[in-house]
């Protein structure tokens, strides 16, 4: 079966709360003005006479429009969270040129400019609606992603970020991120495929190297690549939904709420263990995952928890699979 990305974007809002958390109050939107100068455009979702628990931040690619957030953003206010869609493309359109790949290697002073943007928009939403700057969850595609990625790994976004077709293509981009990624950057998901039309995929930059880019400056980022997917994975939707799925569940569950408290730990499997700590019992190459030279039990176990079918099982991995695992137990019980 084929997805489109808004798809599975909409369905990863659907499902990135638990139902009975908040209540399915409709969605009120709000057009405002922020940013630096107040020049953004940017509309805001929020819950109808509820509020709001957790913010997402949400951008679009350079061939979009903001509407494409839109269905997503009233699927997230619906269900309890903020949902913030700035037409920053819209404002910053001359400082991106026409050549994005150009602009996204060559231009640090713009790439701030637009940055210091998106985080005058986090701070202005924060101070109106209650937030601390660590509620807010981003989520980005292409252009949108590398910003979300950039920021993300420079802990300017804390709660978490999910990055979609802005794939690490070669040593320049590596380089660069290493000269920004902080130490204590947010967990970052990067997704993306073999096939992305608009992104040269380099195999040096396979998973395991982009996240070890990440990790030996200290960043948390868990990278999957999917053979023969294009840039939005139309393809792959349904194993995309589950690793997002499980990401956003995850997130919103450690995540700082309004008075900015810490919530609960990693999640903990059936044996009692996190999936960080099973990793860590059995990674002989210390790459924070696990190969199937390195995994003792049955074939069909492998399989099962390797979600993307890369060959190797991570957190995500696990931790999807177990989510999965407690919605049936719990529909059991109620039967």
């Amino acid at each position: 079966m084929r997805f489109d990305l808004r798809h599975w974007l909409a369905a990863t809002a659907l499902v990135a709360v638990s139902a009975g958390a908040f209540s399915d109050a409709l969605a009120d939107r709000l057009e405002m003005s922020l940013g630096t100068e107040n020049g953004t455009r940017t509309i805001i979702f929020t819950p109808d006479g509820a509020q709001a628990k957790r913010a997402v931040l949400l951008l679009s690619g350079s061939g979009d429009v903001g509407q494409r957030e839109f269905r997503p953003a009233e699927n997230f206010a619906k269900r309890g969270v903020l949902a913030v869609v700035p037409y920053y493309l819209e404002r910053h359109s001359e400082a991106l040129g026409a050549e994005s790949t150009i602009y996204l290697r060559n231009n640090e002073r713009k790439r701030q400019t637009v940055e210091a943007d998106l985080l005058a928009i986090m701070d202005q939403v924060s101070e109106r609606f209650g937030f601390p700057r660590q509620a807010f969850i981003a989520q980005g595609f292409s252009m949108g992603g590398s910003f979300i990625r950039d920021m993300a790994a420079q802990s300017q976004i804390r709660a978490g970020a999910i990055v979609s077709g802005a794939w690490i293509n070669g040593e320049d981009d590596a380089v660069r991120l290493r000269s920004i990624v902080s130490g204590s950057s947010s967990p970052i998901l990067i997704l993306a495929g073999t096939n992305d039309e608009l992104i040269r995929f380099n195999s040096s930059m396979s998973p395991t190297n982009v996240e070890a880019i990440f990790r030996d400056a200290g960043a948390r980022v868990t990278a999957h690549y999917f053979k023969g997917g294009d840039h939005s994975l139309k393809d792959h939707g349904q194993q995309v939904a589950r690793l997002i799925r499980t990401f956003f569940q995850n997130q919103v569950s450690r995540s700082p709420g309004p008075g900015g408290e810490a919530n609960a730990d990693e999640m903990v499997g059936p044996r009692g263990l996190t999936a960080r700590q099973m990793i860590a019992k059995v990674d002989g190459d210390g790459d924070g995952k696990i190969a199937r030279s390195e995994f003792a039990g049955a074939n069909r176990v492998f399989v099962h928890f390797d979600v993307d079918g890369d060959g190797f099982l991570t957190v995500e991995e696990f931790e999807t699979r177990w989510v999965e695992r407690n919605a049936r137990e719990a529909a059991a019980g109620q039967q």
